[in-house]
């Protein structure tokens, strides 16, 4: 066989194999490649052809071997590293895959998919900003690729760089009509902007255009709530969501956090504890502890709260601190002021140290305030409460209120009107507290 022929049949060869790769057939593929490789044995295609069956197949360690014998034959090849990236990025060996990412560019093997690839490890890595980067250089090589402008889009919402996502968003919609995502995005970024009317506007034009999409009802259920339509909210809940619980479970609890802010604390109560007979979840812990309170069910009040105590939610902070007061003002409220005592003491010096370690939390500032408040120490109360509104600039209304509450236990009614009625005029509901 002479040198042309030779690399024909090979070039035959891999394409065969590719291309039954390509149909999962792996073995019949794999056998081409190795007559490739007997003819061949210093063609890189081969080495890169068999890695990308071995991962097919998840055994990376075959497929290792496979692209360290091409490198044998070739260190300077960019594709290599790029493969041998996608290997390490699989295995979660991500400071490896990174290198091999960015040697596979350097080498000049700058495609969609390696910048692709950089910038979907360096957004796994949460460094946003050079996963932006790496996304505009993946549209640089294809403007249309939809999976870096959904990605771009992402990450700027990531970075509440909102007006930059709600422009990305429209970019997509221009490029991919037919795609959904472009819209939601869009949806989200207006209201990240606190355009809501627009956002209105582009939603029901997606239902309209998407009306089997249950995602876009999803985000018709997020505009009532921030709205504070709370019940169509519910109703989007109940006529799009309630005939299959386990799947939309996500939804049970958007159900239950509803219902609470409704101040509906008995059936909160119990779309909390559909959730929690599947699986824990501090919020729907907390909910029902909240509509124990309000029931004067001190002791199941107190069970709940150790619950979400002993849990110690890494992810969902609020329920833990929150739970530290209401444990406290259960044993109040029940007439047992010794564990009262103890337990607000607890609750303090838990409530102060969080606030040291993540002084930007101003509800935990609110619950040292009501600490405070209810061991009768008004002067601390009200300098965390003050604290919060000049921090704020009376944007936290919580703070008003509760200074108000001391205010009037204090007997300064005057005061206690003042800042009661500062919390009306604003039209905010207060969503945290049982008052």
């Amino acid at each position: 066989m002479d040198a042309t022929e030779r690399e024909l049949r090979v070039k035959e060869l891999l394409q065969q194999g590719e291309a039954l790769a390509g149909t999962e057939n792996y073995e019949e593929a794999m056998k081409k490649f190795d007559e490739a490789e007997q003819i061949d044995p210093e063609n890189t295609r081969v080495y890169i052809s068999k890695a990308i069956i071995y991962v097919a197949q998840q055994n990376f360690a075959a497929a290792e071997e496979q692209i360290s014998r091409g490198l044998i034959l070739d260190d300077k090849n960019g594709v290599l590293y790029f493969h041998r990236g996608n290997i390490n990025f699989y295995q979660q060996k991500f400071d490896e895959a990174k290198l091999d990412f960015e040697r596979a560019i350097d080498l000049g093997h700058e495609t969609k998919l390696a910048c692709f690839q950089l910038a979907t490890l360096y957004n796994y890595l949460r460094d946003f900003e050079n996963a932006l980067y790496y996304y505009n250089k993946t549209l640089q090589k294809d403007p249309f690729y939809e999976r870096a402008l959904l990605k771009k889009v992402e990450v700027l919402l990531r970075l509440s760089r909102n007006n930059e996502a709600y422009v990305a968003a429209n970019d997509f919609i221009d490029k991919k009509p037919e795609f959904f995502e472009g819209y939601h995005y869009k949806f989200i970024s207006l209201m990240a902007l606190g355009n809501l009317e627009e956002a209105k506007l582009v939603l029901d034009k997606a239902i309209e255009r998407f009306p089997n999409d249950l995602g876009f009802k999803y985000d018709l259920m997020m505009y009532f709530d921030t709205v504070g339509d709370f019940q169509n909210a519910l109703l989007v809940i109940e006529t799009y969501f309630e005939s299959d619980p386990v799947r939309f479970r996500r939804v049970k609890a958007d159900k239950a956090r509803l219902l609470y802010k409704m101040r509906d604390f008995e059936r909160a109560e119990a779309a909390a504890v559909e959730v929690l007979n599947i699986e824990f979840s501090a919020e729907m812990a907390y909910y029902v502890m909240l509509s124990r309170l309000a029931a004067a069910d001190f002791q199941n009040a107190v069970k709940y709260a150790q619950m979400i105590k002993e849990q110690n939610n890494v992810t969902d902070k609020e329920p833990y601190y929150a739970a530290y007061y209401y444990e406290a003002l259960a044993y109040m409220k029940a007439g047992d002021a010794e564990r009262a005592k103890t337990a607000f003491e607890e609750a303090q010096k838990v409530l102060r140290m969080a606030t040291i370690e993540d002084p930007g939390r101003m509800n935990l500032y609110i619950y040292r305030a009501l600490c405070y408040k209810a061991v009768g120490d008004n002067e601390r109360a009200i300098e965390m409460t003050d604290y919060v509104i000049s921090l704020t600039k009376g944007e936290f209304k919580e703070a008003y209120y509760i200074r108000g509450m001391i205010y009037k236990d204090m007997g300064e009614m005057e005061k206690a009107q003042a800042d009661f009625a500062i919390v009306t005029e604003s039209g905010s509901p207060l969503q945290n507290f049982i008052v």
